[in-house]
C-alpha cells in the first residue's frame, strides 16, 4: 500500500471521530458509470475543485462524489487524500468522469520520509503538482527548523523535477508571522530554489496572513503556478464562498503574469453545503469571465 494511500485512511480515520457541522456529513448521491451524465465543460480557462471541500462525501462515496463534480462543470481537480483508494485506480475513475488531477496534497511526513513514493504515487495519478499542504506546529517553532524543511524541499524537488512532477509550498498565514525578526515566507521565497520548488497561493491565508496577493505576484513573478481560490467574509475573518466576500479576485488575476496561477481550485474549508459552495465559485468565475 502506497503512502499516499496510507494518508488518505489516516485522515478519513480522522473524518470520523471528529466533531463536523452538519452540511459537511451529507454524502453525495450514489452516482455510476451509467446514471452520471456529466454537461460540457462551461469553462476555457483552468479552473478546478480543490476535494478537501467534500472530504467527508470523498470519504462516504468517492465515486459517486467525482460524478457529482463532473457534473457541477469541473474538468480539473486536486486530491488532498485518496482515502484507501490506489492512484492507478483513481486515474481510472477521474478518466470515466472527464477529470484531470493537476496536483496533490503530501502529507509532511511523506517528503520527509519516503519522498520518492509520493512523487511515484503523483505521477500514476498523472498529477503534474505534488503539494506540501500543511506543516504541524511541533515543525514550525524556530527559523532553524524552516530553513531544514527548505533544504529538505530542495532536495525533493531537484529529485521531483528529474521525474517531471513540480514541487510546490502550499502558504497559511502562520508563514508571515515572524520568528526572531524573520517572517518564514521569506526565507521560503529567497531560498527556495525556483528551479525545482514554488508555491501555491492561498489567497484567504495570505490576506489573513496579511500579505497582499497582487504584491508577491508583481514581486516574484513565475513563483505561484497554482492557486486556491477562497473568499474572506466581508465583517470577520472567517471564510465564505468565493465571490460572496471581500477578497478582489479580478484584480487579484489581473496581476497574474503567464506563468502564475495557471489553476485555480475552489475552495472553502468548512462549507455547510460543500458540493453548493462549489457550485457557487464556478457559477462567480463564469461571472467574471463573461465580463469584458
Amino acid at each position: 500500500m502506497s503512502l499516499l494511500v496510507r494518508t488518505g485512511l489516516y485522515f478519513a480515520a480522522c473524518l470520523l471521530v471528529s466533531a463536523i457541522p452538519l452540511g459537511l456529513v451529507q454524502a453525495s448521491d450514489k452516482n455510476t458509470a451509467l446514471d452520471c451524465r456529466i454537461p460540457d465543460a462551461p469553462l476555457g480557462k483552468s479552473y478546478g475543485a480543490q476535494l478537501y471541500t467534500i472530504r467527508v462525501a470523498m470519504e462516504q462515496d468517492f465515486e459517486g462524489s467525482l460524478c457529482r463534480i463532473a457534473q457541477i462543470g469541473y474538468r480539473e481537480v486536486e486530491f488532498a487524500g485518496l482515502y484507501g483508494h490506489d492512484p492507478s485506480e483513481v486515474r481510472a475513475l477521474l478518466d470515466r468522469y472527464q477529470l484531470d488531477a493537476v496536483a496533490t496534497h503530501a502529507d509532511w511526513r511523506q517528503l520527509r520520509d519516503d519522498p520518492e513514493m509520493a512523487i511515484r504515487d503523483a505521477k500514476s495519478l498523472g498529477a503534474k503538482y505534488l503539494v506540501l499542504a500543511w506543516l504541524p506546529r511541533e515543525e514550525r517553532q524556530t527559523i532553524e527548523q524552516w530553513r531544514w524543511w527548505v533544504a529538505q524541499l530542495n532536495k525533493v524537488g531537484e529529485t521531483a523535477a528529474a521525474e517531471d512532477v513540480v514541487l510546490l509550498y502550499h502558504a497559511h498565514d502562520f508563514e508571515y508571522r515572524a520568528i526572531g525578526g524573520v517572517r518564514p515566507i521569506d526565507l521560503l521565497l529567497e531560498q527556495l530554489d525556483p528551479r525545482f520548488v514554488n508555491f501555491e497561493m492561498d489567497i484567504y491565508w495570505t490576506v489573513k496572513g496579511g500579505g497582499d496577493p497582487i504584491a508577491l505576484l508583481r514581486q516574484h513573478p513565475g513563483r505561484f503556478p497554482l492557486a486556491h481560490l477562497k473568499d474572506m467574509q466581508r465583517t470577520s475573518t472567517d471564510m465564505a464562498d468565493v465571490g460572496d466576500g471581500r477578497i478582489d479576485f479580478p484584480s487579484i488575476f489581473a496581476s497574474a503574469g503567464k506563468r502564475d496561477f495557471l489553476h485555480k481550485f475552489v475552495e472553502r474549508d468548512e462549507a455547510s453545503e460543500p458540493f453548493e459552495t462549489l457550485r457557487l465559485g464556478l457559477e462567480y468565475i463564469q461571472s467574471i469571465e463573461r465580463k469584458p
